[in-house]
């Protein structure tokens, strides 16, 4: 996923490139609308902007899934 310098996407743009992402990731598509789900971040004070999602934390939670090591798990 890439969103340029913003590490934000709307959910629109993420909902878009779900059928591709799952895809690549190898896991259902429902699965990740679920992820993508817990990963919504409200507007600035409930109504100033879009709902957006974090792309960083996403992309770990889907390699946590898939039982990836991050920079966190190598010693």
């Amino acid at each position: 996923m890439v969103s340029g310098l913003d590490p934000h996407l709307s959910v629109k743009a993420l909902e878009i490139q779900v059928p591709r992402i799952a895809k690549m990731r190898n896991i259902e598509e429902t699965e990740l609308l679920r992820l993508i789900e817990n990963h919504i971040e409200s507007p600035l004070l409930g109504f100033l902007g879009p709902e957006k999602v974090h792309v960083l934390e996403l992309n770990i939670a889907l390699d946590k899934m898939a039982g990836k090591k991050g920079v966190e798990d190598v010693k």
